[in-house]
Protein backbone atom coordinates (compact mmCIF):
# COMPACT_ATOMS: atom_id res chain seq x y z
CA UNK A 1 0.00 0.00 0.00
CA UNK A 2 1.47 3.34 -1.04
CA UNK A 3 1.25 6.42 1.06
CA UNK A 4 1.11 9.86 -0.49
CA UNK A 5 3.29 12.63 0.83
CA UNK A 6 0.27 14.40 2.30
CA UNK A 7 -0.80 11.23 4.11
CA UNK A 8 2.72 10.66 5.43
CA UNK A 9 2.90 14.25 6.68
CA UNK A 10 -0.51 13.94 8.33
CA UNK A 11 0.51 10.68 10.01
CA UNK A 12 3.77 12.23 11.24
CA UNK A 13 1.90 15.23 12.68
CA UNK A 14 -0.59 12.92 14.38
CA UNK A 15 2.18 10.83 15.92
CA UNK A 16 3.94 13.98 17.14
CA UNK A 17 0.70 15.32 18.61
CA UNK A 18 -0.04 12.00 20.33
CA UNK A 19 3.49 11.83 21.75
CA UNK A 20 3.26 15.35 23.13
CA UNK A 21 0.01 14.51 24.96
CA UNK A 22 1.48 11.52 26.79
CA UNK A 23 1.48 12.07 30.52
CA UNK A 24 -0.84 15.06 30.48
CA UNK A 25 -3.62 14.84 33.02
CA UNK A 26 -6.96 16.52 33.08
CA UNK A 27 -7.87 18.31 36.28
CA UNK A 28 -11.21 17.90 38.02
CA UNK A 29 -11.94 21.55 37.21
CA UNK A 30 -11.39 20.91 33.49
CA UNK A 31 -13.65 17.86 33.61
CA UNK A 32 -16.33 19.83 35.42
CA UNK A 33 -16.06 22.71 32.94
CA UNK A 34 -16.31 20.31 29.99
CA UNK A 35 -19.35 18.58 31.49
CA UNK A 36 -20.99 21.94 32.18
CA UNK A 37 -20.35 23.12 28.62
CA UNK A 38 -21.65 19.84 27.20
CA UNK A 39 -24.85 20.09 29.27
CA UNK A 40 -25.38 23.69 28.14
CA UNK A 41 -24.82 22.87 24.46
CA UNK A 42 -26.99 19.74 24.67
CA UNK A 43 -29.85 21.76 26.18
CA UNK A 44 -29.57 24.33 23.37
CA UNK A 45 -29.56 21.53 20.78
CA UNK A 46 -32.62 19.88 22.38
CA UNK A 47 -34.50 23.19 22.35
CA UNK A 48 -33.69 23.80 18.68
CA UNK A 49 -34.70 20.25 17.78
CA UNK A 50 -38.00 20.59 19.64
CA UNK A 51 -38.75 23.88 17.87
CA UNK A 52 -37.94 22.40 14.47
CA UNK A 53 -40.20 19.42 15.09
CA UNK A 54 -43.01 21.71 16.24
CA UNK A 55 -42.63 23.75 13.06
CA UNK A 56 -42.58 20.61 10.93
CA UNK A 57 -45.75 19.34 12.63
CA UNK A 58 -47.47 22.70 12.14
CA UNK A 59 -46.53 22.79 8.45
CA UNK A 60 -47.70 19.23 7.90
CA UNK A 61 -50.97 20.02 9.65
CA UNK A 62 -51.53 23.06 7.42
CA UNK A 63 -50.59 21.08 4.31
CA UNK A 64 -52.86 18.23 5.45
CA UNK A 65 -50.11 15.68 5.05
CA UNK A 66 -48.16 13.33 7.28
CA UNK A 67 -45.11 14.95 8.91
CA UNK A 68 -42.84 12.09 7.78
CA UNK A 69 -44.05 12.54 4.20
CA UNK A 70 -43.45 16.30 4.39
CA UNK A 71 -40.02 15.67 5.86
CA UNK A 72 -39.21 13.41 2.92
CA UNK A 73 -40.54 15.92 0.37
CA UNK A 74 -38.44 18.70 1.90
CA UNK A 75 -35.36 16.49 2.08
CA UNK A 76 -35.01 16.89 5.83
CA UNK A 77 -32.90 14.45 7.80
CA UNK A 78 -33.39 13.68 11.48
CA UNK A 79 -30.77 12.65 14.00
CA UNK A 80 -32.63 9.40 14.54
CA UNK A 81 -31.90 8.46 10.91
CA UNK A 82 -28.16 8.35 11.66
CA UNK A 83 -27.64 8.03 15.41
CA UNK A 84 -28.58 4.77 17.14
CA UNK A 85 -31.31 5.05 19.80
CA UNK A 86 -29.01 3.82 22.57
CA UNK A 87 -26.99 7.02 22.17
CA UNK A 88 -29.99 8.93 23.55
CA UNK A 89 -30.56 6.64 26.55
CA UNK A 90 -28.37 8.80 28.78
CA UNK A 91 -30.60 11.83 28.19
CA UNK A 92 -34.03 10.32 28.74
Amino acid sequence: MTCTTAEAERDAKEEKRAASNVGETVTAEEVSAAEHLHAKLHAAWALQKRRCLQLLNLLSERAQTDSKQLQEELGLERDEDFIPPEAYSKYD
